[in-house]
């Protein structure tokens, strides 16, 4: 994985929108949506819940009780 999607990654694992992503990484929303599908189909995953559980794994995001 790119470091740009690992950035993308972890700002939509945070619960950010495309759009939100975007503005962030000074990028447009559909590459956004590229880099998010490119790691979907790197990592076969098949829903925004499995991308999700991805970053948690990877130590992107963590979940605070």
């Amino acid at each position: 994985m790119t470091p740009r999607q690992r950035d993308v990654l972890q700002l939509l694992a945070e619960g950010r929108s495309i759009k939100q992503v975007g503005s962030e990484l000074n990028l447009s929303h559909k590459t956004v949506e590229f880099h998010k599908q490119s790691i979907m189909q790197e990592f076969n995953l098949r829903s925004n819940a499995e991308l999700v559980l991805f970053a948690l794994k990877q130590g992107l995001v963590s979940i605070d009780l």
